[in-house]
């Protein structure tokens, strides 16, 4: 029949004879429903389920336990080559002549029992060189000596004079001066300050 329009709730409603028409169901849709249709994101339990599936197969690949160790090497204790016959499966060794299994313990991740968070243990060698091997020598423990360096040094954070006592070098020379070597006199004077 004839096509007429009705606006009824922000709803726009088309009747025509045509119900194969794939635009009569997007003006059959309220506004909310096609802006929710237009911006779709997957929902909270979507994206907790896909967070829980990634930190799952984060454990299962960092996992030594499950990984089985090969005790038979290929190619040893059997002919190879051209015509060289097949060779034999390993034989099983029976269970009272077998050494105990080792039980690997499954190492403690640092994120077990964290919701949200997964931590990745994994040495990052892009980083490996900015990071220290050993504590330098003044001091003693490891948080002793993050906690020296956690104070920045910067005329936004510091007094001026602190910068400039913190960042002055150990010798001041002039441009195309000779440098001489520091006797002991000299040193033992700088030390008393």
């Amino acid at each position: 029949g004839e096509d007429s329009n009705i606006a009824k709730d922000n709803k726009v409603t088309t009747k025509s004879s045509d119900s194969d028409d794939p635009n009569s169901k997007i003006t059959n849709m309220t506004q909310e429903e096609l802006v929710r249709k237009a911006f779709a994101a997957p929902s909270e339990k979507e994206i907790e389920q896909e967070f829980e599936k990634e930190k799952k197969s984060m454990r299962e690949r960092d996992d030594y336990s499950k990984k089985k160790k090969e005790t038979v090497v290929s190619g040893w204790g059997s002919w190879t080559g051209d015509g060289a016959p097949v060779p034999r499966p390993p034989k099983k060794i029976p269970k009272k002549y077998a050494p105990p299994e080792k039980k690997i313990k499954r190492r403690k991740r640092d994120d077990d029992g964290k919701k949200n968070v997964i931590i990745n243990a994994k040495r990052i060698k892009k980083t490996a060189k900015y990071q220290l091997e050993d504590i330098p020598h003044p001091y003693s423990s490891r948080e002793q000596y993050e906690r020296a360096m956690v104070g920045a040094v910067g005329n936004e954070w510091n007094v001026t004079t602190a910068v400039k006592n913190m960042t002055r070098p150990e010798v001041i020379t002039r441009a195309g001066k000779m440098i001489r070597p520091i006797s002991k006199a000299a040193k033992v004077k700088r030390t008393v300050k």
